[in-house]
């Protein structure tokens, strides 16, 4: 358990008094199991239709993804319409309804 601070200073460099804030869970990232963040970043496909986004996620043979992965130490995923090599197996995947291919 962690015990709450009488004071902390606030991003303006000011003393905050912290017994009047509400108690906060806090999780213990030593102990617990991995915290997983994720992040949905929607392209503007529609606003640039003739720009291969894909294709320049990816780069040549995926080294720019592999590369990005790298720096942030993180695993990313590239989802929606023109992810896919195969036009008919996204189409079709698309209308399955599931919601990760929506």
């Amino acid at each position: 358990t962690y015990s709450k601070p009488e004071h902390a200073v606030n991003g303006g460099g000011r003393l905050r008094n912290m017994t009047e804030l509400p108690q906060r869970k806090m999780v213990d990232i030593t102990r617990d199991k991995p915290i997983k963040v994720t992040i949905r970043v929607v392209v503007p496909v529609r606003d640039h239709p003739k720009f291969n986004f894909v294709g320049k996620l990816l780069g040549p043979k995926g080294n720019s993804l592999k590369r990005l992965q790298e720096d942030t130490m993180t695993k990313m995923a590239i989802l929606g319409r023109g992810s896919m090599r195969d036009r008919h197996k996204e189409e079709e995947l698309r209308n399955s309804g599931d919601p990760k291919f929506s």
